[in-house]
């Protein structure tokens, strides 16, 4: 209750303050203080209270001294003058209509000067606000300016609404002919910072366009110059949203900032004192010398300034969007999860030290804190983390898997999301800390749920073997079968445990579908994967001894073999022999290939290896038992793979001249049908390498777990046939060998176990 009083008491003030004493109540010595004040200016910074005098003195005025009489007096004003009538505040500034509601929204992500980093979100923030101003608070999309770098759906950037200098610089100039009745909003989003001259210039706050270039203040935008032009504008009712707080600079870049120019010194941006006087709201995401965090899809400032509009919640309980109502909505909700945030990760904040949470900032004139911006449809707020769900006793391994699913979802998204920064080479920014800190504390909510569950199948094992049941009893069995499986996830969802541990437990719970495809891209150059899960299969046959084999762990296989593009990008060469960038290489040795594994896990952060010969058999049948994977007639091999047919125009022997696959010698990878699981040129184009040493009587002695070939050996396995081979060695089973010396129909393909 006493926030409440708190809040109508910032937003009401200035009414107060001037209305006829006869009728107030105010009893305390600040109340009578504050109406004998003549004031200009109130601005409300966390629970103080700053009010600026017409003789320019500041008077600090913590919230809780207002008294009993004064939050009587304030119940019976807001019981008196209560809004009434549509977009009407309280004695406030009426909405103006739609046609007469303006925005400039300014969001930078990139930066010519390299020595600005990169802010993933900036471009969003702002095309979102610019959407959530037209669907909720009834702005023409005509009357919203958007100048960003951030591309729009088909992956194509405007450059007609580039933000560099010159064109923000024209659009705030524009400004000056909106009509007075008018509401406008500028929000800007990226680099800001402060600079003091070593010539003892005043220090200045500058805004960072896409094309600046530190410390050349003629690259930059001044501040100062932008919240004059705002407040000459005409319009009466006006925000500037400010999101330029990413203070992400380190004592290396400073240091090379201030040596461009003999010495000028950038700091974080602040407010500069000259804001007093003007006419706006202004709300800043943070306070001086703090940093604003990033979320990864908005900021974390922006992100609440959007829920807000989408559910309502920044309303007064009239439906009134206010700009008090909007900030304090957003600003507390960012204060919480911030502080949550840095408490699990005090990197984010790594340059703002002594920094515990992101304390956003709103200053105002007295008129302007009872502007109402919008009507909004008022709907149920929902909380900022999805609650926790709870495990009754009794629980079954599929009502478990339903009580943690929510929390799966989050893991999943934020672990595909963490996956997509690692393929744009950002493993240390603030999103990918931020992303990595997010799966930990939903794998830690995971594993309390997994150590509930736990116990209690433990309890039933118990049971079970007090009742007398044998171990080989089936409900036996299968008790113990998720004790040891959940005591398994209890040890990957430890704190110290790495993402891949957790992924294992997420995909274990949420198993994958056959021939699922991923793609990533390392070096500039996609890599397509196929998903092959864990399971059993009969290796062999065809001659060869037929045996079971159980695979423990699934395992991404690439889709194709490697491309000469794929080789060239990581080893800076291409051996091959038939030259083409999508062919698949050869003239490589297993030597070559295994290097070529060792430096793409290098750049990818994935444990890249050669398919066992167990594995590439495997992911060749694609759970088929027939001698091809479309069936046992080579027939129809010349649709799915690059063989000896009549295509070929050397004079060979083996060659089928009944069909022929319309290439010659190798042929781009893809070019034929996929097997089951979607993998291309399993049959055919070239041998490919895999790592096991090749015993022709390996199968006799296999495991049939994991089997891994001969510890020692000669030669190593080929697998697949080739362009150049008959259509029989392009069979699932059929086996070859090489030494480790390069030949024109020799490749390899790929795979990662998660």
């Amino acid at each position: 209750m006493k926030k409440l009083w708190i809040l109508s008491f910032f937003a009401l003030l200035p009414s107060l303050l001037f209305a006829d004493e006869a009728v107030r109540t105010w009893k305390s010595k600040t109340g009578k203080n504050l109406v004998e004040a003549e004031l200009i200016e109130v601005i409300h910074d966390g629970e103080t209270l700053r009010l600026r005098k017409s003789d320019g003195k500041v008077v600090r005025l913590g919230a809780e001294r207002i008294s009993e009489a004064d939050r009587e007096y304030l119940e019976a004003w807001l019981a008196k003058n209560r809004s009434v009538g549509e977009g009407v505040g309280a004695k406030g500034m009426q909405v103006v209509e739609s046609s007469r509601r303006f925005a400039l929204l300014v969001g930078v992500n990139s930066y010519s000067d390299k020595l600005l980093p990169r802010l993933p979100s900036c471009g969003k923030d702002v095309v979102d606000i610019a959407h959530a101003l037209e669907k909720y608070a009834g702005f023409e999309r005509k009357n919203i300016i958007i100048l960003t770098d951030e591309p729009d759906e088909s992956g194509l950037v405007d450059e007609e609404r580039v933000p560099t200098g010159a064109r923000i610089r024209a659009e705030i100039e524009k400004l000056g002919e909106l009509p007075k009745d008018s509401l406008l909003i500028v929000a800007f989003s990226g680099h800001g910072v402060m600079i003091d001259m070593q010539d003892g210039t005043k220090a200045q706050s500058w805004l960072c366009p896409t094309d600046a270039k530190l410390p050349d203040t003629k690259t930059l935008v001044n501040r100062s110059w932008v919240f004059e032009q705002i407040d000459k504008c005409p319009a009466e009712r006006k925000i500037f949203f400010s999101d330029a707080c990413r203070n992400e600079f380190s004592l290396a870049k400073l240091g090379e900032l201030a040596s461009r120019s003999g010495g000028p010194v950038l700091r974080a941006v602040e407010e500069p004192s000259e804001t007093w006087g003007y006419r706006y709201v202004l709300i800043s995401s943070c306070s001086p010398r703090q940093v604003s965090i990033d979320t990864g899809s908005n900021g974390l400032f922006f992100k609440y300034i959007l829920e807000g509009l989408a559910n309502g919640g920044a309303a007064t309980r009239d439906g009134d969007l206010t700009p008090f109502s909007w900030f304090d909505y957003a600003a507390k909700r960012t204060e919480t999860e911030s502080e949550e945030l840095i408490r699990w990760n005090p990197r984010l904040v790594m340059n703002a030290p002594g920094q515990t949470k992101q304390i956003p900032r709103i200053e105002c004139r007295g008129e302007m804190s009872r502007m109402v911006i919008a009507k909004l449809e008022t709907t149920s707020l929902p909380p900022v983390l999805p609650p926790t769900p709870t495990l009754p006793g009794n629980q079954t391994w599929e009502t478990f898997s339903q009580a943690i699913r929510p929390t799966l979802d989050l893991l999943v998204a934020d672990l595909t999301e963490h996956a997509k920064i690692l393929e744009d080479f950002l493993p240390t920014s603030q999103r990918a800390l931020l992303v990595e800190e997010r799966i930990r504390r939903h794998a830690s909510t995971l594993r309390n749920f997994c150590s509930i569950f736990h116990k209690q199948r433990l309890a039933d094992l118990e049971r079970l073997q007090t009742e007398g049941y044998r171990s080989t009893a089936e409900p036996v069995q299968l008790a113990q079968s998720e004790v040891t499986r959940l005591a398994e996830f209890l040890t990957l969802l430890s704190p110290e445990s790495s993402l891949d541990d957790i992924r294992r437990v997420v995909d274990f719970i949420i198993p994958r579908t056959p021939g699922d495809r991923m793609v990533k891209t390392i070096k500039g150059v996609e890599y397509a994967f196929r998903w092959c899960p864990a399971g059993s299969f009969m290796m062999g046959g065809d001659g060869y001894t037929q045996h079971r084999v159980t695979l423990t762990q699934g395992f991404w296989m690439l889709e194709t073999e490697v491309t000469q593009a794929m080789w060239e990008s990581v080893m800076g060469s291409n051996p091959s022999y038939y030259k083409g960038s999508k062919r698949p290489v050869e003239c490589v040795s297993w030597h070559d290939c295994v290097e070529f594994c060792e430096k793409l896990s290098q750049e990818s952060g994935l444990k890249i290896t050669l398919p066992t010969e167990a594995q590439w058999e495997y992911a060749c049948r694609a759970g088929t038992t027939t001698a091809y994977s479309f069936g046992d007639s080579k027939d129809e091999l010349y649709r799915y793979g690059n063989y000896c047919d009549k295509s070929c125009t050397g004079d060979f022997s083996w060659k089928d001249t009944s069909h022929t696959d319309g290439h010659d010698k190798t042929a781009p990878v893809g070019s034929f049908k996929p097997n089951p699981w979607g993998l291309y040129d399993m049959h055919g184009n070239v041998w490919e390498w895999c790592q096991d040493w090749y015993d022709e009587d390996y199968y006799a002695e296999s495991p049939t777990s994991d089997p891994k070939g001969p510890d020692s050996g000669s030669s190593r396995v080929d697998r697949g046939g080739s362009w150049y081979y008959f259509a029989g060695g392009c069979r699932s089973a059929y086996r070859y060998y090489n030494v480790h010396a390069n030949w024109y129909d020799v490749g390899f393909r790929l795979l990662f176990v998660p």
